[in-house]
């Protein structure tokens, strides 16, 4: 809650919405699971949503 007060909502909101990236990092280093471009550019589209989301990118 500390973060809501001190920061804009719009832009600490999305925030823990990035917690499916680190899952999938996780997943491809741990579990070696297998990187294909779909998935590559899905993670990185999904990310920059959220950025843009954020006001970030």
């Amino acid at each position: 809650m500390y973060a809501l007060r001190a920061g804009k909502a719009l832009v600490i909101a999305p925030i823990p919405q990035l917690g499916f990236l680190v899952t999938a990092l996780l997943s491809f280093v741990f579990m070696r699971e297998p990187v294909s471009g779909r998935k590559s550019v899905g993670l990185a589209l999904s990310a920059a949503a959220i950025g843009s989301f954020a006001g970030v990118v």
